[in-house]
């Protein structure tokens, strides 16, 4: 019995021995897979703090990308006539593809490079539509734009066509400012003021050596192209606001500081917005232009649009404008005297809107060009963005 004790013993003794050697082991074997989870966390802490560093520094590096492509089918429903024959046509083409660049180009500011593709009278140009630079974060309120782009005058000519509530210009938009809008080079200086409404004055210098649409870089003019503009927002209630301004150009015809013309304008949109199903808006512009020439011919000039807006459902949008352009004081000598050669149209519109980035568009309208027999048209337009799509203005 004592033999078998002292065996016990023994066999107890070593398997407490092993025990522990086994805990000490085991202890250590944690510490090692709780040193090595701890630094694979750090580890992975750190490679995504790289990934997301090198993904700021990648998406700062690349510029926003647009392309906007306009396209419009148009038919002359009026009937034979010769005097009105050569005002239309039926066509259905790619009227405009814009495609271009904008970002942050350092601290300072924004830049903006675009291109466009235009289609006239079955010729495509392509041309630099704008490029510009913004200077954003000047003291004082101040804001600052040079470069080649749209030039801030009324409502409707520092907007791309593509973003326009209805397909064709108004009468008085395409004598005064071309078929789609006038772009010079140039710059603009504005300031915000401290009011507790916003109010923008903004004085602008360009080069003037062409004023509307052309395919050449125009003619040195006796003075540059000067420019002032004037706007206001004012909220009136809930989601309801106003936005009014005032516009000031002063342009040389051509090298002769006497020929020259001055134009004035005003612009007025009331906007009412619910979330995006339901929207209402009504907006309108009136300009007056005095030119003058250095053998005594002074000629006036002025006209206006309306139009309405309405939105009844989430996708579709009903829309009716009304222009007048008006040649003053013009001879008539079948009257033998001084009338007022006057221009009338009428415009109505349905568009359908899946989505921010495209829209569908069925206009008809109506043009009497100075009591020449009435002009009918039936417009459909389809417009689609890619990529970059800037914020709407109000």
């Amino acid at each position: 019995m004592k033999q078998l004790r002292i065996l016990f013993y023994l066999i107890f003794l070593f398997t407490m021995t092993g025990v522990a050697l086994f805990a000490e082991e085991s202890d250590e074997f944690d510490q090692e897979i709780n040193s090595a989870l701890e630094d694979k966390k750090e580890n992975d802490s750190k490679r995504q703090e790289i990934q997301r560093s090198n993904t700021l520094i990648d998406r700062a590096s690349i510029p926003n990308i647009l392309v906007a492509a306009d396209m419009v089918g148009q038919w002359d429903a009026t009937k034979n006539d010769s005097d009105i024959q050569a005002l239309s046509r039926d066509t259905a083409n790619m009227r405009e593809v814009e495609f271009g660049f904008n970002g942050a180009v350092d601290q300072w500011g924004l830049g903006s490079v675009l291109f466009a593709v235009h289609n006239e009278n079955g010729k495509f140009f392509v041309e630099l539509h704008e490029a510009y630079f913004e200077f954003n974060q000047l003291p004082w309120n101040l804001f600052f734009k040079v470069g080649k782009y749209f030039i801030d005058a009324g409502r409707l000519n520092s907007i791309h066509r593509h973003d326009w509530r209805f397909t064709q210009a108004p009468r008085v938009h395409k004598e005064f400012f071309d078929f789609e809008a006038v772009d010079d080079f140039g710059g603009e200086l504005s300031i915000l003021m401290p009011w507790n409404f916003y109010q923008e004055i903004k004085l602008g210098v360009f080069s003037g050596k062409k004023f509307g649409h052309a395919h050449d870089d125009g003619i040195t003019k006796a003075q540059p192209l000067f420019t002032a503009r004037i706007k206001n927002f004012i909220p009136i209630v809930g989601n309801l606001g106003s936005h009014f301004g005032f516009s000031y150009l002063r342009y040389n015809i051509d090298q002769n500081p006497n020929n020259y013309w001055q134009t004035g304008g005003t612009d007025v949109t009331f906007k009412w917005q619910s979330g995006k199903h339901m929207s209402f808006e009504w907006t309108s512009e009136f300009w007056y232009r005095n030119e003058k020439f250095d053998v005594g011919l002074d000629t006036n000039k002025y006209g206006y649009y309306s139009f309405v807006e309405f939105q009844p459902w989430q996708m579709w949008f009903f829309g009716v404008r009304f222009d007048e352009f008006v040649l003053a004081d013009n001879f008539d000598p079948r009257k033998g005297k001084l009338v007022d050669k006057i221009d009338y149209g009428q415009t109505i519109w349905i568009t359908l809107k899946p989505s921010e980035f495209s829209y569908f568009r069925l206009s008809g309208e109506r043009q009497d060009y100075y009591g020449k027999k009435d002009n009918y048209l039936i417009l459909l337009q389809a417009d689609f963005i890619l990529g970059h799509h800037p914020a709407h203005r109000y």
